[in-house]
C-alpha cells in the first residue's frame, strides 16, 4: 500500500481546458508550485496531435519532496473502450478529448508502484464522471489516501545516450520499464524530468524534461546538432600547432595589388611622356637658333 493522491488535467465535454488543474491534491497548498507543476504537464501535452490514438506517454517529474507520475493519453485510449464510456471520447465539436492522469507520491517511498491504464482510467472517471456535462469546470480537490498498486517489474535501461545534458532512447517497447525505472530514482529522491513517446523534434530540442524516449532518428538529428555547434577554444584535430587567430586575419586590410594589372593600362601615360620629351627637344633646338 502507498500513500498517493490523484491529480488531472483535462476538460469536460463541454468545458475547454481550464487555467487550473481539473483535479488537484488538497495537500499542495502552495499556488506557485501548482502553476509549475501544471506548466511541467503542458509541456507533456505538446504536439499531442503527433500521438497515434493507442497511443501514451508516460512523464514524472520531481517537485521539491513531491513526484508526480501519470500518462497523458486520448480518453479513448486510456478507457476500457467500453460502450458506456464513448461519451468521454470526444467533445461537443467531435474533437478527440485528451488528458493527463496521474498520481502524486512522496519522496521516500521505498516500493515503486505498477501505474496501469486501468488504474489511472478508474481515477478519471470517479472524479470527473459527476462534473462531465457541466459547462464550467473548478479545480476539484484530491486527498492522500492508500492505494495497493501491484509492484513495478524494471531493468536498469542501458541504450540511452547522452546528448546535450539530456538522456535520450529509443522509444518503443522498453519504454514502460524505463518509466518504472526513473520513477524508482525519483522516489529515492534523485530529481527526475522524464516523457515517453516524443516524436517532434522541436519539443525535444526546447529541453523541457532532461530524460526523453523519441525516435531513433530525433536522437541522431539530436547528435548530429550537438557535433555542429563549436566548442570555445577547441583544439584543432589534425594538428598540434596553435592556429592564427582567424579574426585577426579577416580583419588585416590588404593593399591593392598592381602584380599582374593589364599593360593597356600604362599605354596613355607612356605616349604622354614620349610627347612631353619630344617637345622640350623642340624647345631647346629653337632657343639654339
Amino acid at each position: 500500500m502507498m500513500q498517493t493522491s490523484v491529480i488531472i488535467h483535462t476538460r469536460t465535454r463541454l468545458c475547454d481546458f481550464p487555467s487550473n488543474l481539473a483535479v488537484c491534491p488538497s495537500a499542495i497548498d502552495n499556488s506557485d508550485v501548482v502553476k509549475k507543476i501544471r506548466r511541467k504537464i503542458l509541456s507533456a501535452t505538446r504536439a499531442i496531435d503527433n500521438m497515434g490514438q493507442n497511443d501514451e506517454r508516460r512523464m514524472i517529474y520531481t517537485c521539491g519532496d513531491l513526484i508526480i507520475a501519470g500518462m497523458v493519453s486520448f480518453l479513448k485510449n486510456l478507457s476500457d473502450n467500453n460502450a458506456d464510456n464513448e461519451r468521454f471520447f470526444y467533445d461537443e465539436k467531435g474533437r478527440r478529448i485528451y488528458a493527463f492522469v496521474g498520481f502524486v507520491f512522496q519522496a521516500g517511498n521505498q516500493s515503486v508502484p505498477f501505474i496501469d491504464k486501468k488504474i489511472l482510467w478508474d481515477s478519471f472517471k470517479a472524479y470527473m464522471e459527476p462534473v462531465w456535462e457541466r459547462t464550467v469546470l473548478d479545480t476539484q480537490l484530491s486527498d492522500f489516501k492508500e492505494i495497493d498498486f501491484p509492484p513495478a517489474v524494471f531493468k536498469e535501461p542501458s541504450n540511452g545516450k547522452s546528448i546535450d545534458d539530456m538522456t535520450l532512447y529509443t522509444m518503443g517497447a522498453e519504454d514502460a520499464s524505463i518509466f518504472s525505472y526513473w520513477l524508482s530514482q525519483a522516489l529515492k529522491g534523485k530529481p527526475v524530468s522524464f516523457c515517453s513517446n516524443i516524436s517532434d523534434f522541436k519539443v525535444v530540442k526546447d529541453k523541457s524534461f532532461n530524460i526523453i524516449t523519441t525516435t531513433a532518428n530525433i536522437v541522431e538529428r539530436m547528435k548530429g546538432e550537438k557535433k555542429s555547434i563549436p566548442l570555445l577554444n577547441e583544439p584543432s584535430q589534425t594538428t598540434d600547432y596553435p592556429h592564427e587567430d582567424d579574426s585577426k586575419v579577416n580583419t588585416v586590410k590588404k593593399k591593392p595589388s598592381t602584380d599582374g594589372e593589364n599593360p593597356q593600362k600604362r599605354l596613355p601615360v607612356i605616349w604622354l611622356m614620349i610627347f612631353v620629351i619630344f617637345f622640350m627637344i623642340f624647345l631647346v633646338i629653337l632657343l639654339l637658333e
